[in-house]
């Protein structure tokens, strides 16, 4: 998906995935704006 978005028109790349996919990026979305819900940096890169 994300390799299509440098070639694709706007909004095009939005009609790439199933309703299902769509539905799981717009979760991740939401939860991505709960601080409470954010994996810490530290623990994404080991340190």
């Amino acid at each position: 998906m994300l390799e299509n978005h440098k070639s694709s028109k706007p909004g095009e790349l939005w009609d790439t995935p199933t309703q299902t996919q769509k539905d799981e990026i717009l979760l991740a979305q939401e939860e991505s704006e709960v601080e409470s819900t954010l994996i810490p940096i530290k623990k994404i890169f080991n340190f």
